[in-house]
């Protein structure tokens, strides 16, 4: 017994500390000092607590990149440090520490509008508080030798990543200066789309940036402009032809960068002016309410299989025998298999899934009264590429179970209560709607959760991504490669199709290794499956809809 808690006490280690910290990410909101400018000096820096957050996992993730050939060694090398006596001696101090970090986090970031007042040691506190408890954890895993040893080994590696995340931190706060003439080009040429449909209604006015037919008026803020759309094309291009960097020449291949970003800031002119024109000739709540959060996906999901689709057909960047020829070491041509149609059938059903939900989303106000058509879309998908998949035959294994259950656990903690808002309108439509239709509106939520859900991302993101990233042809049967950045690149960009993207991007992680010591993608979809089987239950029992 003593063997085995010793043995699993660096990943207890590491659960505890994602999990404290994951709480206090969801709990607090530290950009609202920004957001209420309550306070301002050295105040004002712990109001953007939360984008240094994400660049510190960036850094982590870079670092992990950097250091994958020897993360193994590291893991080994801390296991076979672990100690439960000095655990249990810095356990303590640990959870105290956390203790004073809520009830300090608590104090300033819940009283935003006050927070100018608060006294300053409270400010220290929350500091100190913070070094004690990575530094308490830290001591937990293994000793202060360990850590001085490693830092000496792979210092190259630590600074490399923080310049690199500190330089992300930097150019991301300087293109924030630069998006306002941007944002003028976007404003005049949706102007004068709008002008082409009806210029007697159209309404300008070019000093505040406000457009609008008739008397539907909105105002194009700088975030209109169109960079978030290019953000995302940048990052699924690079994605992209990393993955797929064989299959073309370079440089010409980066001549996809210009392209799409062009494309799809002219698509965002282009929904700028449909926004205006469907909230004047058609319903102002689903403008506002579906069409204008939804759009910017749908332009971005059309933009990305449209590179996808002409970057494969285009001579001037697909690489040729020759090029292929010169990437291995005997100069001769490999025969690839690279299973192109099962490729297809992990990917296709997703994609047809997230165009059904950008439509149904982009009609609908508040609450998505079609979402029977997405459970219905994902089932015919999966019928028509059921051959290609091969998930039969299949053994259930109780360790995709559990892993499901502690994926749900995490869930619920991070998510409890996030929402009341929209957990109030669910209900109240539930309600106000027949009994029929909205038992039966249940019934085909509860068949996408459970079902259609979890089988269309396991077979995309462990099936396809996963196993396209660690270069390894089994994408629904037999063993994966070990790679830390085929876990982590597929497991953020799997939260990256939740709304709670942190919780999404640990759910994936679990998924993730749960396949890699599986034989089958079909304990992923086991996993996937109970943790959303075991989340709409308790969704259901507490009226906490916007869970699911």
């Amino acid at each position: 017994m003593f063997i085995h808690l010793r043995a699993l006490l660096p990943v207890v280690a590491v659960l505890l500390l994602a999990l404290q910290m994951l709480y206090i990410s969801q709990r607090f909101d530290a950009y609202t000092l920004v957001m209420e400018g309550a306070v301002d000096g050295w105040r004002a820096l712990f109001g953007y607590l939360g984008k240094a957050a994400k660049i510190v996992v960036l850094f982590v993730v870079l670092l992990g990149v950097l250091l994958q050939k020897e993360l193994r060694s590291l893991w080994r090398l801390i296991h076979s440090e672990a100690d439960i006596k000095r655990a249990l001696i810095y356990l303590l101090p640990q959870l105290l520490s956390f203790g004073v970090l809520l009830q300090s986090s608590s104090t300033i970031f819940d009283h935003a509008s006050e927070a100018d007042q608060i006294d300053a040691y409270e400010y220290w506190l929350w500091c100190f508080a913070l070094v004690i408890n990575l530094g308490s954890w830290a001591l937990m895993c293994a000793p202060m030798r360990i850590w001085q040893n490693i830092l000496a080994r792979f210092w190259k590696a630590v600074v490399i990543a923080g310049l690199i995340a500190a330089s992300v931190w930097f150019f991301t706060g300087l293109a924030g200066r630069l998006w306002g003439p941007l944002s003028t080009l976007t404003f005049i040429l949706s102007s004068n789309l709008l002008a082409l449909i009806n210029p007697e209604l159209v309404v300008v006015e070019q000093s505040e940036k406000i457009l609008g037919l008739g008397s539907f008026i909105v105002s194009v803020a700088p975030a209109c402009s169109g960079y978030e759309g290019i953000g995302l094309v940048t990052a699924f291009l690079t994605l992209y032809l990393y993955i797929n960097h064989k299959e073309f020449r370079f440089p010409r291949a980066f001549i996809l960068f210009p392209l799409g970003i062009a494309i799809i800031w002219l698509l965002n002119v282009v929904r700028i002016a449909v926004l205006v024109a469907l909230g004047y000739y058609w319903s102002t709540d689903i403008a506002i309410g579906g069409f204008h959060s939804q759009a910017g996906w749908v332009a971005f999901i059309a933009t990305s299989l449209g590179l996808l689709w002409f970057a494969s057909r285009w001579g001037f960047v697909q690489a040729d025998d020759g090029d292929v020829a010169r990437r291995v070491p005997d100069g001769t041509v490999p025969t690839v298999n690279d299973g192109s149609a099962q490729a297809v059938a992990m990917l296709m059903p997703l994609v047809i899934l997230l165009a059904m939900v950008l439509l149904t989303a982009a009609v609908s106000f508040e609450f998505i009264w079609l979402y029977p058509l997405r459970v219905i879309a994902a089932l015919l998908a999966l019928v028509w590429y059921w051959p290609e998949m091969r998930l039969i035959p299949y053994r259930p294994s109780p360790v995709a179970l559990g892993a499901g259950l502690c994926v749900a656990l995490i869930w619920i903690l991070m998510l409890f209560n996030a929402d009341p808002e929209a957990d109030k309108v669910f209900s109240e439509a539930l309600q106000a709607a027949p009994p029929l239709w909205s038992g039966l509106w249940l019934v085909f939520r509860f068949t996408g959760a459970v079902l259609t859900v979890p089988i269309v991302e396991e077979l995309a993101f462990r099936g396809y991504l996963l196993c396209k990233l660690s270069h390894s042809q089994n994408y629904t049967r037999g063993p994966v490669l070990f790679s830390v950045i085929a876990i982590m690149v597929s497991s953020l960009a799997f939260g990256a199709l939740h709304g709670a993207w942190v919780a999404g991007t640990v759910a994936g992680i679990i998924y993730a290794l749960v396949r890699l010591r599986s034989q089958h993608i079909g304990d992923a979809i086991l996993a996937h499956a109970s943790t959303n089987f075991f989340v709409f239950l308790f969704a259901a029992y507490s009226h906490q809809w916007s869970m699911i």
